[in-house]
């Protein structure tokens, strides 16, 4: 099967925010796996899970086409009040496809360029071309989101808030970059703000089962223990 160039970059974007978020949910051994300080990315972590939570789902639990068609605010509204755990990851996912077009195939082009650039261990390169997607589309929230992955990957962390930033700006419900900045401020030890940005992503998309490990064991922390 082919798949169009803005779901294959998608799906390294997420590899890359789920494998630093498995390592940060499996405890203090986080910063360890962060990528190398010498500007050339570590590859893009594999994905945790080899399949698909809801591959063994029985069909009659899984949303059907109607369920994840409608307007962006139409498929947020349903991810909140979604019946079952494969009903609201197919609409997760589907919000991911939906803020992946940009409207421009010219910016598409370029982040998928971007994209194998940066595969190819060249960051700064690949930071250039999205520098002019960007450019092309500034009201693309996705392509800022986007190039803040690769300045995490960099070990660029204001640069790659500041994007993230942006990305809210543009889009306030996209919980992957909410869930970028609450790595972001994980590592860098400020864990009230991590944790809000976690539980605001996990509030917008209940789906994000990782997310939910670390706020279960952040919280007694932030939040203070039972006496």
């Amino acid at each position: 099967m082919i798949v169009p160039v803005a779901i294959r970059h998608k799906s390294r974007v997420r590899a890359l925010w789920l494998g630093a978020l498995m390592l940060c949910a499996a405890g203090p051994g986080f910063a360890q796996g962060q990528p190398q300080p010498n500007g050339k990315p570590k590859a893009p972590p594999p994905k945790a899970e080899t399949a698909r939570p809801d591959a063994a789902t029985p069909d009659a639990a899984k949303p059907d086409a109607s369920q994840v068609r409608g307007t962006l605010d139409d498929l947020f509204q349903r991810l909140q009040t979604a019946k079952n755990p494969a009903e609201a990851k197919a609409l997760a996912r589907q919000i991911e496809r939906r803020l992946a077009r940009s409207g421009s195939d010219t910016v598409d082009l370029l982040a998928a360029r971007a994209n194998e650039v940066f595969s190819e261990g060249e960051a700064a390169v690949a930071i250039e071309i999205m520098d002019r997607a960007i450019v092309l589309k500034p009201d693309w929230a996705e392509g800022y989101h986007r190039r803040a992955t690769m300045f995490f990957a960099m070990d660029d962390m204001t640069r790659a808030l500041a994007d993230l930033n942006a990305a809210l700006q543009r889009q306030p419900r996209h919980f992957g970059a909410l869930t970028g900045m609450g790595l972001i401020f994980q590592r860098l030890g400020d864990q009230k703000r991590a944790f809000a940005a976690y539980a605001k992503a996990y509030e917008i998309n209940p789906s994000l089962e990782s997310v939910k490990v670390i706020l279960d064991r952040m919280r007694p922390d932030v939040e203070g223990r039972d006496i």
